[in-house]
């Protein structure tokens, strides 16, 4: 199987139950339903949304069946994987680029004072966005 296609899925899948719970799953709902074509899949997708608002504990297993979904309908729709990837790029604009997904928190201490040590980490950009560049 494709790299590239079950890497997609995967980011597809996470990014979509990621949505389940913000003020974005309408949005989301409707971008990734047009991708298989809508009809059922809304109803599929609002009801494991469902699932995974009332137990959290869910969420692993619904990305897991929602990773195995796309991963599917890809291989079987080849024509979906640009159509998909259009959407990500849509719904979550910074999932994906250059290979890598951002899954962690920003926290911006500028012109903050501390009383004691801090620990974190600086990483500077480029102006085209990839590491190593000035501080802007």
């Amino acid at each position: 199987m494709d790299p590239v296609t079950t890497t997609l899925a995967a980011t597809a899948a996470s990014t979509l139950v990621q949505a389940m719970t913000t003020d974005a799953w309408t949005f989301t709902l409707n971008k990734v339903a047009a991708v298989f074509g809508g009809g059922t899949t809304v109803q599929e997708l609002e009801q494991a949304r469902g699932q995974v608002v009332d137990h959290q504990e869910l969420a692993p297993v619904v990305e897991q069946e929602w990773r195995g979904r796309l991963t599917r309908y890809l291989v079987t729709h080849p024509e979906a994987v640009e159509q998909l990837r259009a959407v990500l790029d849509e719904i979550a604009p910074d999932t994906g680029k250059n290979g890598n997904t951002y899954g962690g928190d920003h926290i911006d201490f500028s012109h903050g004072t501390f009383k004691g040590l801090v620990t974190g980490k600086s990483v500077h950009h480029s102006p085209d966005g990839g590491p190593g560049g000035p501080v802007r």
